[in-house]
């Protein structure tokens, strides 16, 4: 009797970065939508992008943890994904993975900045500044 076993050999992609495109760490960008775009990873088969909102009182919030099908042809150079956000802090980072690896990016940090108020002009008591 012949006794075969065959297994799915994935490439180790442990020892690649997951590298941010954007935003960068540190980054204050206005409320509204946020792309988030990191490289491709040779040999990933997925991708997941986590935003949460840091907190020290407890674990923060998730915002998003999205998954990602990479290109089954190995043609795109980076993957990216939209998000709205509101005013405050957040943290994020993205793994690129396979069925046996994952790697991760560092954990980056972001500050959606509040919209200014708009600017309502003072009114006069004097009546002879008022135009006819």
């Amino acid at each position: 009797m012949l006794g075969v076993s065959c297994d799915i050999l994935e490439e180790d992609i442990s020892g690649h970065t997951a590298r941010v495109i954007a935003p960068t760490n540190g980054a204050e960008l206005p409320p509204g939508e946020v792309t988030f775009r990191w490289e491709a990873v040779e040999g990933a088969s997925g991708y997941a992008l986590r935003v949460v909102t840091p907190s020290f009182a407890e674990a923060g919030r998730i915002v998003a943890d999205t998954l990602l099908a990479a290109d089954t042809l190995g043609l795109a150079r980076s993957y990216g994904c939209r998000l709205t956000l509101e005013a405050g802090r957040y943290e994020w980072t993205v793994a690129a993975f396979n069925a046996g690896y994952e790697t991760r990016s560092a954990t980056l940090q972001l500050t959606v900045a509040t919209e200014p108020e708009p600017e309502v002009p003072e009114e006069s008591d004097n009546p002879e500044s008022v135009e006819p």
